[in-house]
């Protein structure tokens, strides 16, 4: 099973800028930000907020900025980010993705819970 996404705002950003509710996350500097739909609705765990990364460009990102209903944010710092760049929340870990089993750790649960919260919100692509 493979779950993703892909980034559908980027911004830059100053340094000190606060990010997410209660502003969370300061940049350390000038950076960019990349905006991710898949919030807690779509299953992503609210808990795993500075715990799980997520894959971006062949690179992990961490989620440090509060996980929302709809979305999360990234801090990519200088690297390039485009809109539409894929953002793989889980899969089998062989292109260096996270697994459900991470995301469970980070999540403090177990891995099928991981993969049968994901919601009805969520596209579905059976290959």
């Amino acid at each position: 099973m493979r779950v993703s996404s892909e980034v559908v705002s980027v911004k830059q950003v100053p340094a000190g800028h606060g990010v997410s509710y209660g502003y969370l996350h300061k940049t350390t500097g000038p950076s960019t930000l990349a905006l991710v739909p898949f919030g807690y609705a779509e299953g992503m765990p609210r808990i795993a907020t500075g715990r799980a990364s997520v894959l971006l460009n062949g690179k992990r990102y961490p989620i440090l900025a509060r996980i929302a209903m709809d979305q999360f944010i990234l801090d990519v710092g200088s690297d390039p980010v485009k809109v539409g760049d894929e953002v793989v929340i889980f899969g089998n870990g062989v292109k260096g993705e996270p697994t459900a089993e991470e995301l469970a750790i980070a999540s403090e649960t177990i891995n099928y819970e991981i993969v049968t919260r994901i919601g009805g919100r969520a596209k579905r692509v059976f290959k």
